[in-house]
Parts: C-alpha cells; sequence; structure tokens
C-alpha cells in the first residue's frame, strides 16, 4: 500500500437474519414456524473509534521486502514523515587486492529506483539529502523495526535542493561515432536506468582504497568490521514525495573509481562494494506532529475519533474501533456485514492519491493493544464518485466483515 494520508469517517452496515415465530407466506406449508427467518438490515450500533499512533513496523528483510522507502513528506494534515535507510555495503570477492601505485578518481553511492511510479507526493519539490557512516553493527540475522536508530559518524556526501525522478534515465557519457569516410556521423547517449547518485566525499574514498591488499579487504566479516554501513536520510524541512528504491538491484552499490600503476590514460578502474541479498538494510521512519492538524487529536483523551479518524502508512496513525452492543444481537445468522470507510478527498490536491485497498486486523482483547489475532484482511476502494449532502467529494472503501462478526457473535 502506498504511504497515503487519508482522513476519515465511517459507518457499519449488516445484513442479518434473525428468528422469528411468524410464519412466512411462501412455503409455510413445508417450513417448521420455529424455523422460519426474517431479514432486517441493522446500521445504528455505536462505534467507540480512536487515531492512535502506530506501533513500529518490521523493516529488515531485503529478501521479501527488497524495496525501501526514502524521502520527506511536509503536510499541513499529518506534519513532517521522514523516511531513511540504513545499509551495509561488502565486498564482491575475498582478499581485494586494487592493485600499485593507487591514486583516488571518486567514490560513488547509486540507488536504484524501484520503478516509474514508485512514489508518493509531489515531485517538483526540492529535496535535500545526506550520507553518514554508522558506527554501530548490523545484523543480517537480527530483527530490527522502523524506530530503531544507530550510532552515526561524519557525514560521507551530500544532495542540495535534487528532484526525485523514478522515471528518468541518467546520461553517463555521450560517444561519437564516425562513418566510413572518417566524418562524425552520430552522437550515441549511453543512459542507465533511473537512480540516486551521490559523490561521497574523498576522504572516505582514500581510506577505501588504503585498505588494499590489507585483513580489512580479506572477508566480509572483516570488512563489515571495518565499514559497519551507511546512512541515506532527507534533511529536515525539504522535500514532499517519498519514493521507493530497490536495495537489492545491480545499481544499489558503492562504487570506488581509481587508478593504479597499470591504468591507460584518461580511463578509470572500478570496483564495487554491493548493496545485495546478504547485506543489513533497515528502514527507519519519524512522524513529527506538532503544529499539524492531528496534533491536538493525539493529545486528547480515548476515545478521539467521534468526527473524523485519521489513517497513515510508514508506521504512522491507526484506527481502532470497538462495536460494544455487537452482542446485543444475540443469535442471529450473519448474511453480510461490512464497514463502510468514507474518505475526505482534498479536490484541490493532486499530491496525495488514495489507495485501492485498506488493511485492517481483529485484536484480540484479552492479550495487549499491539497483538492482533487471525489474518490480516483488506477492503478495496470500491466508489470514486459519490458525494455527501453538502456536495462533499468522498471516497467510499468496503471492509468486508462478514465472517468475523458471526465468529464473533
Amino acid at each position: 500500500m502506498k504511504p497515503a494520508r487519508l482522513t476519515l469517517f465511517l459507518s457499519v452496515v449488516l445484513l442479518v437474519f434473525f428468528s422469528c415465530n411468524e410464519p412466512t407466506p411462501i412455503g409455510s406449508d413445508i417450513i417448521d414456524d420455529e424455523l422460519s427467518l426474517q431479514t432486517a438490515a441493522v446500521d445504528t450500533f455505536s462505534i467507540i473509534a480512536s487515531t492512535k499512533e502506530e506501533r513500529p513496523l518490521i523493516t529488515t528483510s531485503i529478501v521479501t521486502r527488497p524495496y525501501h522507502l526514502l524521502g520527506q513528506m511536509n503536510d499541513p494534515v499529518f506534519g513532517e514523515t521522514t523516511a531513511g535507510v540504513y545499509s551495509q555495503i561488502r565486498l564482491i570477492q575475498n582478499s581485494l587486492i586494487l592493485g600499485e601505485e593507487l591514486s583516488l578518481d571518486s567514490v560513488v553511492l547509486t540507488l536504484d529506483y524501484l520503478g516509474d511510479e514508485a512514489y508518493y507526493g509531489d515531485l517538483e519539490a526540492p529535496i535535500s539529502l545526506e550520507v553518514y557512516e554508522v558506527n554501530q553493527n548490523m545484523f543480517r540475522d537480527s530483527t530490527y523495526t522502523s524506530d530503531d536508530e544507530f550510532e552515526l559518524g561524519g557525514l560521507l556526501g551530500s544532495l542540495s535542493d535534487v528532484l526525485l525522478r523514478p522515471a528518468d534515465s541518467l546520461i553517463m557519457s555521450i560517444d561519437t561515432i564516425q562513418d566510413q569516410n572518417g566524418l562524425d556521423s552520430a552522437f550515441v547517449q549511453n543512459k542507465l536506468a533511473p537512480h540516486l547518485r551521490f559523490k561521497l566525499n574523498d576522504e572516505f574514498g582514500e581510506r577505501l582504497l588504503a585498505q588494499s591488499g590489507t585483513s580489512n579487504f580479506a572477508n566480509n566479516d572483516a570488512f563489515l568490521e571495518f565499514f559497519k554501513g551507511l546512512y541515506v536520510v532527507p534533511v529536515s524541512g525539504t522535500g514532499n514525495a517519498i519514493a521507493y528504491f530497490d536495495m537489492n538491484s545491480f545499481l544499489s552499490k558503492v562504487t570506488l573509481y581509481y587508478k593504479d600503476s597499470d591504468t591507460v590514460s584518461g580511463e578509470n578502474n572500478a570496483v564495487d562494494f554491493r548493496i545485495n541479498a546478504n547485506a543489513s538494510v533497515i528502514n527507519s521512519f519519524e512522524h513529527d506532529y506538532v503544529g499539524s492538524e492531528v496534533d491536538p487529536v493525539l493529545s486528547s483523551a480515548l476515545p478521539n475519533g467521534d468526527d473524523v479518524l485519521y489513517l497513515q502508512g510508514l508506521s504512522g496513525l491507526n484506527a481502532t474501533l470497538a462495536f460494544p452492543y455487537l452482542a446485543d444481537l444475540e443469535t442471529v445468522a450473519v448474511n453480510e456485514a461490512h464497514i463502510d470507510i468514507y474518505q475526505i478527498v482534498d479536490e484541490a490536491s493532486e499530491v496525495y492519491d488514495s489507495p485501492l485497498r485498506l488493511d485492517f486486523y481483529l485484536k484480540d482483547l484479552e492479550n495487549s493493544e499491539s497483538s492482533f489475532v487471525y489474518t490480516q484482511d483488506h477492503g478495496q476502494l470500491v466508489d470514486r464518485d459519490t458525494t455527501d449532502a453538502s456536495g462533499q467529494l468522498i471516497y467510499k472503501y468496503e471492509l468486508p466483515v462478514s465472517y468475523y462478526v458471526q465468529q464473533y457473535l
């Protein structure tokens, strides 16, 4: 699901079969009176609703979840949302020796966009990004969540006032092709798929070069003790978009460009330090609601959802719904039950798309509030053209809960 921002109101509709002692006129000669049923639609259940801050998400596995999010949203409703990425880089071979008489050209971090539509927000808002060294071990087989923080070292590089461009290929060079008469006849652009590109500082590059042939380049265990990882994070107050990146792509890596005693004039050698399936990669999400529309809601006592509920992705905000009088139905057969959720649409904004589905869980009331039972289910966006009595455009989501209500009853 996209990291969407939603403001919602809702209703609950149940179509139930009540047992009844009045015989039905059709088939009354063959149906026992006591088994006769009468249908009724019920939509008057009291709902206790609240907006709460979401629990942290597990954001560790690069194999099952190779995409990670990077960017920042600045929104009057939800405040500032920041998505950063911690990542190891790894040797491509053991006992790495780069050559003799080494000299640095440059060192570059590249991050591969997941796809041309894999973003949320306003791509035309400039964003600034920074890359820091991580001074704390990260372990591939450990579980980390979106609120975990690691000790940082110095700044390795930065980008100022750039635009996220997940659909634009990068032109790396332009070659001239000559015809059979030796005349220039065409220019050929050498392109790479869309990716984000950071030039890291020379001190870091020189440090990598100096490890050639040493124990720090003997294997990945030794290398990860020498360089534990990096952290890419937006500068606060910049940007208004978050993009998805494929950290398991061949383009997601640090590349060291250098010369040695055998380098041909005008050319460079290059060695990659890969972010691959064996690397520990962790997404970090932060939310600052101070001064936003939702700030007083979160500060108020629960329940706080009488008027509007707020949903926000990236471990932001969720809505909890309780139905205290559902048991008053007693023994009924539930034919259909669904929760209808209506998004309040800001027609003036084209920045915030609506997700096609909303996920929901059943809570186990016997355990802590963060404990959920049963499997995750979801409701679909079923109507984009509804207006309320005042003419306000609303989108309708329908969450099917027939099975869960019947099991409860």
